[in-house]
């Protein structure tokens, strides 16, 4: 029995570095869960990921997402809600999330590295 698998809880890393949103995060294995407390009004993100792979959905309110093919500037703009998918973002694409509601929204990321892990470049779409 010494090899018996049992549940393991893993604790979330948290950031308040910046004042438009709370950043929460933990690695299991090879995927990084974030979940992004997003205040009312605010927006996060405008950047792109040269490398980072990442899928998204809006867990609480709702929020403008916008996103830029950065070699085509393809555009595509997009209303989230709970309920609504998931959203997948490929290297290479920028994005910015807004808070459209007057309270808090969260957003999940699962990603293959840490969000801000070195390769982001910034891209500006929303204020």
């Amino acid at each position: 029995m010494a090899n018996t698998k049992f549940v393991t809880q893993y604790p979330f890393a948290e950031d308040k570095s910046r004042d438009e949103r709370v950043l929460q995060t933990v690695q299991i294995g090879g995927v990084y869960i974030s979940r992004v407390d997003i205040q009312p009004g605010r927006s996060v993100a405008n950047l792109y990921y040269q490398n980072t792979n990442f899928i998204f959905f809006i867990e609480k309110g709702r929020c403008k997402a916008k996103f830029v093919q950065v070699e085509t500037k393809q555009e595509r703009e997009v209303v989230m809600e709970p309920g609504d998918g998931i959203m997948h973002v490929p290297p290479g694409n920028a994005f910015a999330v807004k808070n459209i509601e007057d309270d808090c929204s969260t957003m999940v990321v699962f990603s293959d590295q840490p969000l801000r892990a070195g390769d982001d470049v910034d891209y500006h779409i929303y204020d």
